[in-house]
């Protein structure tokens, strides 16, 4: 600050005034602006003025007493002003980047700075990994890249990939302190979100009184150098990757953007090996990294990939139930990681213990594994069904092949519209479970995202009707011309004590002809070997006989097993 003498300061303020009121008066006299002479002779006078305001100023600066409150700071009579101010703000902006670019490094940017900016971001994170972000020529992005991400080894080739790196090494930008400060005011805020505005005004304030300019640059570099252990944020939504919606948040809308950071322990490495382990088992693909997103987003994939059935059935173990519980309300990997899972076994489970850990990502790993095999499980169970009401015996490919042929023999029988799609999906039927939900969906005339339990219900009895069809269709293959597939016959019984008669009817499929015909070989030596003179009445009813006594006990062997 200056310390001034009153009597050069009172011939200051006397000038100002009278330069004012001239300006006022040429302003408010309309009169004036029609009176050329009048209007020519008050501009001087302003002028004049004004010349006389700028010489008192610079005989004020001249003859004051200067006071920086720096003891180390000497101050002498004639000294550069400015360079006075300069060697003042390099101390209170001791840690300051420098970042020499002319069209960043000021408060507010011109439009075509802006537009080479918006440009050079979108590349950044649209490109990342392409030498030099691709660029062509030498536009003004690219002028950008090269003297603010280039020259400071912030975008190098790590293996045999470019990517975005943190400053390191010589540092001539002087980067490494903001970098470090601003991992710090995250690292002390790690509970919690922070606004993108907050990190602006730790970069603004000393000792970095960084540009606001620079800012977004520096921003969205922070952000992909620092991925790893950084997650962001839109609107308070967690964002899996950075794109380039996000830059133009970053550019337009700091204010809704948020970013946290993940901090690292060894009680966080053990939990986030073991989770990585178990989702590596469950969907046999290991995590590339040990990052908590990375992790995160991995066990979250393993829910949503499973069948959308699962994710709204009530028939799940009690276990399973709670997993898909945590799987549901999960918005944020790092969250889901460290604090969802923990929090669902914290009462029971000391996650501090090396057996904690590992139990709590092997109780992870049962649900996962219950969740995603739910669906397989009850695909398998509706087609063990409808395969027994079908009558196929055996579950091997010649048996279902056997079943296709049965199809395509009585595919043009069915006069029922949906029945002859169910016939013509049992042509190409096999132990997949893409044929049972086709069937399935048949059923009940529903996709499949849409299921829910009573749809599952629904289809069982659905298909176990069209399964009756089925068979009723295969035993009247005859009437439409074609080949039988299945022996038929109707047997009604009446004997002894039994004037009701016993009636049964049965089929015979192909596979089971040469049961048949051993057996009917034996009968037929058994009446041979008779005494002779025995007539066919005899024959018809002791044959009679037996068969009531065969359908009597197969009846009493259902009403035992009811």
């Amino acid at each position: 600050f200056a310390v001034v003498r009153s009597e050069k300061s009172k011939n200051l303020v006397a000038l100002a005034r009278e330069h004012s009121a001239l300006k006022d008066i040429l302003a408010s006299n309309p009169e004036i602006h029609r009176d050329k002479v009048a209007r020519r002779e008050l501009t001087d006078r302003i002028e004049a003025i004004g010349g006389r305001i700028e010489h008192e100023v610079w005989q004020l600066i001249a003859s004051a007493e200067w006071e920086t409150g720096i003891d180390d700071l000497r101050i002498s009579a004639h000294r550069n002003l400015t360079v006075l101010a300069s060697e003042m703000a390099d101390r209170r902006f001791s840690m300051s980047p420098k970042l020499n670019n002319e069209l960043l490094n000021r408060t507010k940017p011109s439009a075509s700075a802006n537009s080479a900016l918006k440009l050079l971001l979108h590349a950044a994170v649209l490109k990342e990994g392409t030498p030099g972000l691709g660029f062509e020529k030498f536009p003004a992005e690219r002028a950008l890249f090269v003297s603010l991400v280039e020259a400071n080894g912030l975008y190098a080739e790590e293996g045999d990939e470019w990517k975005f790196v943190p400053p390191s090494g010589d540092d001539s930008a002087n980067l490494i302190p903001i970098w470090k400060a601003t991992k710090d005011f995250l690292k002390k805020r790690g509970n919690r979100n922070v606004q993108l505005t907050d990190v602006y005004d730790l970069w603004r304030a000393p000792p970095f009184g960084l540009k606001d300019g620079l800012m977004p640059f520096l921003a969205v570099l922070f952000m992909l150098a620092e991925r790893r252990n950084l997650s962001h944020y839109r609107e308070g939504i967690f964002l899996s990757t950075i794109s380039d919606v996000d830059v133009d948040y970053v550019l337009r809308a700091p204010q809704m953007v948020q970013l946290r950071w993940i901090e690292m322990n060894q009680t966080t490495k053990r939990l986030l090996t073991e989770l990585a382990n178990a989702v590596g088992e469950v969907v046999d693909d290991r995590v590339s990294t040990l990052s908590p997103l990375e992790v995160g987003r991995a066990l979250i994939a393993a829910y949503e990939t499973s069948a959308p059935w699962v994710q709204r059935t009530a028939r799940l173990p009690e276990h399973a139930k709670k997993v898909r519980a945590l799987f549901k309300r999960s918005n944020d990997p790092q969250k889901f990681a460290f604090d969802d899972i923990p929090g669902l076994y914290g009462k029971d489970i000391d996650i501090l213990t090396d057996q904690g850990i590992s139990e709590i990502a092997q109780n992870i790993k049962e649900g996962l594994i219950e969740i995603r095999a739910a669906y397989p499980a009850m695909l398998t169970r509706m087609r063990e069904h409808i395969l027994d009401e079908l009558q196929v015996h055996g579950r091997t490919a010649k048996a279902y092949r056997e079943l296709n042929e049965r199809a395509k023999n009585i595919r043009d029988v069915a006069g029922d519209l949906r029945l002859r799609s169910f016939i013509t999906q049992l042509t190409s039927f096999g132990d997949d479970l893409q044929s049972i939900e086709a069937l399935a969906g048949l059923g009940i005339n529903k996709p499949v995202k849409a299921w829910i339990d009573s749809d599952i219900d629904r289809a069982n009895v659905e298909l176990t009707l069209l399964a009756q069809q089925f068979n009723q269709h295969e035993s009247v293959a005859r009437v439409a011309g074609r080949k039988d597939k299945r022996s038929a016959m109707a047997l009604i019984v009446s004997v002894d004590d039994r004037p009701t008669p016993v009636m049964e009817e049965f089929d015979i499929l192909d596979s089971d002809n040469a049961q048949v015909n051993k057996l009917s070989r034996k009968i037929e030596e058994v009446l041979q070997q008779a005494a002779e003179g025995t007539g066919r009445n005899v024959i018809l009813a002791a044959l009679a006989k037996v068969g009531a006594a065969r359908i009597k006990q197969s009846n009493a062997s259902e009403e035992l097993d009811g």
